[in-house]
């Protein structure tokens, strides 16, 4: 597998929980400037539902918000929102690819 943070130059480190929300749907009506996206996150969001990735052992993730990459995806794909795996591959390890379909 590619190395995550070489592949993706805004790859992020996290060894805590882990929120993704997606604000897409919630702001579209906004104007240009207040529009917001994907979003990722340390600490829980009070405004939207948003996935949780627990981390109660404080496992070393690299995480990718594929928004902040666009060009990683030329024909303009939008299957998933986020790439999560850990730094370290230990008992296989995993790779979770994120998408949200609005969470409630």
């Amino acid at each position: 597998m590619a190395n995550i943070v070489e592949e993706f130059e805004h790859a992020r480190e996290y060894q805590n929980d882990v929120w993704v929300a997606d604000y897409t749907e919630q702001t579209r009506f906004e104007p240009e400037s207040a529009k917001k996206g994907v979003c990722v996150s340390e600490s829980e969001f009070d405004d939207i539902k948003s996935f949780h990735m627990q981390n109660p052992k404080h496992v070393v993730i690299y995480g990718v918000n594929f928004e902040e990459h666009p060009d990683y995806f030329p024909d303009k794909t939008k299957n998933c929102e986020c790439l999560f795996k850990p730094r370290d591959v230990v008992d296989g390890g995993f790779l979770l690819l994120c998408e949200l379909k609005y969470c409630s």
